[in-house]
């Protein structure tokens, strides 16, 4: 829960950039790796605290009862209740954090992200030309189905980027390290194919999480609210995201007084 915990802060910062990312799910995945390793050391502590608490609820620690014959689980192999348990629920945890973070972070979900080659703390990294030309091509085979007039587009792309090159060695204030930072500072007007691929960069999940950071439904769907409709709950919603919207009392109120009602809504 810690390691989840850290992560998923980490991981909704505004300024959160994929090495970055990448760098904290890999390190998250060594330790817990350690832990698989030397699972008899990290479970002993976590057993005495659980020792501890049965204790204090006068609940013994034991295996549970074995069959001769099982057909919905298999009898785990065991020298005690806490070898017992170290195998049935803290390995099998382990496992699966190590299996989910390896494949959701795997070298081809994160070819996705290879647009970030476009930032220019790594960009200055690409000296050889051919590596440089295999990675553009790389981007606009990726991401050419997102823009429009892709004819020339690598080419193009190639070409800017050689010029920003040169822009950024020269000029060390373009040296920006976001991608955000790089679509602000960045001449739209005569970069206009790597602003292209800028603006798909900025809104990739692992850079922005500003959507997930600034969701009203919890704040508008309370306890005190959890029957409402759906029509209000967008109502509410709406009213909650867009408050720079006046709203005209007087249109709601006549709105409210054409409906009919039970009870006579008097002004």
């Amino acid at each position: 829960m810690k390691f989840r915990n850290g992560m998923k802060e980490i991981h909704q910062g505004k300024n959160i950039e994929l090495d970055n990312a990448v760098s904290y799910v890999t390190n998250v995945i060594d330790v817990l790796k350690q832990k698989r390793t030397h699972s008899e050391n990290q479970f002993a502590s976590i057993i005495q605290s659980a020792s501890n608490t049965l204790e204090a609820l006068a609940v013994e620690l034991k295996v549970p009862r074995l069959a001769s014959r099982q057909t919905q689980r298999v009898n785990t192999p065991a020298s005690n209740a806490v070898d017992y348990w170290r195998k049935v629920i803290f390995i099998p945890v382990l496992d699966y954090i190590i299996s989910d973070l390896t494949e959701r972070f795997s070298d081809k979900t994160l070819k996705c992200f290879s647009l970030n080659d476009l930032i220019p703390k790594n960009l200055v990294l690409l000296t050889d030309y051919n590596s440089l030309k295999e990675k553009m091509t790389l981007i606009c085979e990726q991401f050419s189905g997102l823009i429009e007039n892709v004819e020339n587009e690598n080419a193009k792309l190639l070409g800017e980027v050689q010029i920003y090159q040169k822009t950024i060695d020269k000029n060390t204030s373009c040296q920006t390290e976001t991608a955000i930072e790089t679509l602000i500072s960045i001449d739209q007007n005569f970069y206009p194919t790597i602003t292209k691929y800028l603006k798909i960069l900025v809104t990739l999940p692992i850079s922005v999480a500003t959507d997930e950071r600034s969701s009203s439904l919890r704040r508008v769907k309370s306890w005190m609210r959890s029957r409402m409709k759906q029509d209000r709950l967008e109502g509410l919603a709406l009213l909650h995201i867009h408050r720079d919207i006046d709203i005209e009392i007087e249109r709601v109120i006549d709105r409210f007084a054409k409906e009919s009602r039970r009870l006579q809504f008097i002004l």
